[in-house]
Protein backbone atom coordinates (compact mmCIF):
# COMPACT_ATOMS: atom_id res chain seq x y z
CA UNK A 1 0.00 0.00 0.00
CA UNK A 2 1.42 3.15 -1.17
CA UNK A 3 4.06 2.41 -3.24
CA UNK A 4 4.71 4.13 -6.37
CA UNK A 5 5.68 1.59 -9.02
CA UNK A 6 8.79 1.58 -11.20
CA UNK A 7 6.51 3.11 -14.00
CA UNK A 8 5.49 6.11 -11.66
CA UNK A 9 8.87 7.06 -10.56
CA UNK A 10 10.47 6.97 -13.96
CA UNK A 11 7.30 9.19 -15.37
CA UNK A 12 8.61 11.79 -13.09
CA UNK A 13 11.57 12.39 -15.11
CA UNK A 14 9.82 12.67 -18.56
CA UNK A 15 6.65 15.44 -17.67
CA UNK A 16 7.32 19.28 -17.69
CA UNK A 17 8.78 20.40 -14.07
CA UNK A 18 5.03 21.52 -12.56
CA UNK A 19 3.20 18.03 -13.64
CA UNK A 20 6.09 16.08 -11.91
CA UNK A 21 5.97 18.14 -8.83
CA UNK A 22 2.08 17.46 -8.61
CA UNK A 23 2.85 13.89 -9.35
CA UNK A 24 5.23 13.44 -6.86
CA UNK A 25 2.92 14.78 -4.29
CA UNK A 26 0.15 12.89 -4.78
CA UNK A 27 2.29 9.27 -4.90
CA UNK A 28 4.27 11.10 -1.43
CA UNK A 29 0.82 11.11 -0.21
CA UNK A 30 -0.38 7.96 -1.21
CA UNK A 31 2.77 6.40 0.50
CA UNK A 32 2.41 8.51 3.47
CA UNK A 33 -1.24 7.13 3.80
CA UNK A 34 0.47 3.62 3.41
CA UNK A 35 2.46 4.31 6.47
CA UNK A 36 -0.55 5.59 8.31
CA UNK A 37 -2.19 2.86 7.67
CA UNK A 38 0.69 0.02 8.76
CA UNK A 39 0.88 2.13 11.77
CA UNK A 40 -2.57 2.23 13.09
CA UNK A 41 -3.00 -1.34 14.42
CA UNK A 42 0.25 -1.06 16.41
CA UNK A 43 -0.95 2.08 18.34
CA UNK A 44 -2.59 -0.03 20.88
CA UNK A 45 0.57 -2.08 21.18
CA UNK A 46 1.16 -3.99 24.76
CA UNK A 47 4.59 -2.92 23.92
CA UNK A 48 5.46 1.17 24.64
CA UNK A 49 8.20 1.27 22.13
CA UNK A 50 6.13 0.16 19.70
CA UNK A 51 3.25 1.87 21.00
CA UNK A 52 5.21 4.82 20.80
CA UNK A 53 6.92 4.83 17.08
CA UNK A 54 3.21 4.20 15.87
CA UNK A 55 1.71 7.45 17.42
CA UNK A 56 4.46 8.94 16.21
CA UNK A 57 4.32 7.72 12.74
CA UNK A 58 1.05 8.65 12.43
CA UNK A 59 1.46 11.77 14.02
CA UNK A 60 4.36 12.46 11.59
CA UNK A 61 2.95 11.36 8.51
CA UNK A 62 -0.22 13.44 9.01
CA UNK A 63 1.29 16.44 9.30
CA UNK A 64 3.63 16.00 6.40
CA UNK A 65 0.64 14.89 4.25
CA UNK A 66 -0.97 18.32 5.19
CA UNK A 67 2.27 19.98 3.91
CA UNK A 68 2.34 18.68 0.63
CA UNK A 69 -1.60 18.99 0.91
CA UNK A 70 -0.83 22.90 0.77
CA UNK A 71 1.71 22.39 -1.52
CA UNK A 72 -0.60 20.60 -4.12
CA UNK A 73 -3.38 23.92 -3.56
CA UNK A 74 -0.85 26.40 -3.99
CA UNK A 75 -0.35 24.80 -7.71
CA UNK A 76 -4.13 24.82 -8.34
CA UNK A 77 -4.46 21.27 -7.25
CA UNK A 78 -6.66 19.42 -4.93
CA UNK A 79 -6.01 15.96 -3.08
CA UNK A 80 -7.93 14.71 -0.24
CA UNK A 81 -6.80 12.56 2.91
CA UNK A 82 -8.52 9.45 1.73
CA UNK A 83 -11.29 8.75 -0.61
CA UNK A 84 -14.16 8.45 1.77
CA UNK A 85 -13.35 11.82 2.73
CA UNK A 86 -13.78 13.25 -0.77
CA UNK A 87 -16.22 15.84 -1.29
CA UNK A 88 -19.11 14.79 -3.54
CA UNK A 89 -18.11 15.27 -7.55
CA UNK A 90 -14.31 15.50 -6.22
CA UNK A 91 -11.99 13.02 -7.89
CA UNK A 92 -8.36 12.62 -6.34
Amino acid sequence: MGMASVDDIEALSSLPLPQAEVSFLRLMIRHHQGAIAMSRPLQNSPQPNVRRLARQVVATQQGEIATMQSLLRARGEVQNMAPAQAAPGHQH
